[in-house]
């Protein structure tokens, strides 16, 4: 966690769009998933809160991204003790907000749809059932929230309210198929 935590939210959500300290999210699942990585390798996942697209300032040109990935491993290894870090690593792949809005299509590439203020958050945020009947809503932008424990709240709220509105004689036509699109089609 950033020193000030608080300034932190400040720039990610109302400042220019700069970051003074960096957040991280970091996961290592070899350590309980041999395979997710190479027999003496390891895996990470590291997840750094940014601005999104509609922030002043959010700039994720070529030079930008690779300006970030670098602030971004520099920082683990001398603030975080991840020694070595940039030289051991053999492949990566990153996402930023550019890739959230081109292949989510996620407004101004937010990773975690809305800004987690309170009228922003749980009940607040969209409920699952439109005001059209037979159109629901599922997933990170709508109740109860973001992350893998919400999203999957959200499914199981939607279902729920699916197969109550179903007329009890005819279950077998719901059919929910989601679609899989793979890198690149969009």
């Amino acid at each position: 966690m950033p020193l000030d935590y608080v300034q932190q939210l400040r720039e990610l959500f109302d400042g220019p769009g700069t970051l003074s300290e960096l957040a991280f999210y970091l996961h290592a699942p070899a350590q309980t998933d041999s395979s997710f990585a190479p027999p003496g390798h390891e895996s990470l996942y590291i997840l750094v809160p940014v601005p999104h697209l509609g922030r002043p300032l959010s700039n994720w040109s070529n030079d930008a991204r690779e300006a970030f990935r670098q602030r971004v491993l520099t920082t683990l290894e001398y603030v975080h003790g991840f020694t070595n870090l940039q030289e051991s690593l053999q492949a990566w792949a990153e996402w930023t907000p550019i890739e959230f809005d081109r292949i989510y299509r996620s407004m101004y590439g937010a990773a975690f749809a809305f800004e987690p203020t309170l009228f922003q958050s749980a009940y607040f945020r969209p409920h699952n059932r439109s005001g059209l009947p037979g159109l629901y809503f599922v997933g990170a932008g709508t109740h109860p929230g973001a992350g893998i424990p919400g999203v999957l709240l959200s499914a199981a709220v939607t279902s729920s309210l699916i197969l109550s509105e179903m007329p009890a004689e005819a279950p077998s036509k719901a059919v929910i198929v989601p679609k899989i699109v793979e890198r690149g089609q969009l």
